[in-house]
């Protein structure tokens, strides 16, 4: 069965990660010898391949044609056990296969969001006991990134509850939960404040970077392996100076005097913050590799959805309220 090229599979799991997760049967069907077989052919050759048992469907190739507007071209071919030859029950399991979830994509969105939530988690942990590197973020900056750290642990355990009900052949339910209005919403609502607390997050790893580069010439890779004795002092003088803006160099030497802050942090210590700051930066870049997977960067549609929603949820509240 085939279906014109207007049409896309890639919304489908993988079926080979189904496969190895035992998610899929069809360990009857030999895909690699039919893949050879259809680019034998002028009409199928590098058509994408799509198996279903009824009530699921995966991608086992992705299509590779391109049709053009003069010209339909068969991009998929689906592979299917049928009891019957009925034409209704084969266009139901093409909409079927259209519309249903990606478990690829669920599995490493979601895979995402728990890691960024644990390592955060770790890195909250030893906080009390790591270098201060720069002044701290403000209060709003601060806010930003805690709603951006819930916002993704609320991730985390929606994308384990979308995979439970995929793994559970409840692909209907996503599918219903994707189309209505207010899960749309929510889901963007937390993608834009995960976003916003990894942009904070990423500002506060800039800061450093250009506290060390001011304090050091050596290049980036050798912070991590060795920091001299001046480099220390120096490094130490420039995290006084941002703990205490304005700070003159008279009371950089006053407060160190005074033991509020060391002559110069240990060389473990100083390096241990650094790897805490390129940790934290590969949890917050993450937020936009996930965002891009499946959230707001690659659906940049439903920010509009979204605020259609908003708009008319607060005004069917006020005009609940003007009529009491």
């Amino acid at each position: 069965m085939t279906f014109p090229g207007q049409l896309s599979g890639n919304n489908l799991p993988d079926y080979g990660l189904a496969r190895s997760l035992g998610l899929a049967p069809g360990d009857d069907f030999d895909f690699t010898s039919l893949g050879n077989q259809l680019d034998c052919t002028r009409s199928f050759h590098q058509v994408g391949i799509i198996y279903s048992d009824g009530p699921r469907q995966w991608l086992v190739r992705p299509s590779r044609r391109i049709a053009t507007p003069n010209q339909s071209t068969v991009s998929h071919v689906i592979v299917t056990k049928v009891n019957s030859q009925s034409t209704y029950s084969a266009a139901q399991a093409i909409n079927t296969t259209i519309q249903a979830p990606s478990l690829a994509n669920e599995i490493t969105s979601t895979a995402i969001s728990c890691g960024a939530a644990v390592v955060t988690g770790v890195l909250a942990l030893g906080a009390g006991a790591a270098v201060p590197l720069t002044a701290g973020a403000s209060g709003v900056v601060a806010a930003i990134i805690t709603a951006g750290t819930v916002a993704t642990v609320a991730q985390c355990a929606i994308g384990l509850g979308r995979i439970s009900l995929i793994a559970t052949n409840n692909d209907e339910v996503v599918t219903w939960l994707d189309s209505e209005s207010w899960y749309v919403t929510t889901s963007t609502a937390l993608d834009i404040l995960s976003l916003a607390g990894a942009g904070a997050g990423l500002k506060s790893t800039l800061e450093t970077y250009k506290l060390m580069k001011g304090a050091t010439s050596s290049s980036v890779t050798n912070w991590l392996k060795n920091l001299s004795r001046a480099e220390r002092k120096r490094i130490t003088e420039e995290i006084i100076r941002a703990q205490n803006p304005g700070i003159s160099n008279t009371g950089v030497k006053a407060a160190m005097k005074a033991g509020f802050y060391p002559k110069r942090y240990p060389s473990e210590a100083l390096q241990t913050a650094l790897q805490r700051e390129l940790t934290a930066a590969l949890v917050n870049t993450s937020a936009f590799a996930g965002s891009a997977l499946t959230g707001t960067i690659r659906n940049p549609g439903n920010m509009k959805t979204s605020g259609q929603y908003i708009i008319g949820l607060i005004q069917s509240f006020s005009f609940t309220g003007s009529n009491w």
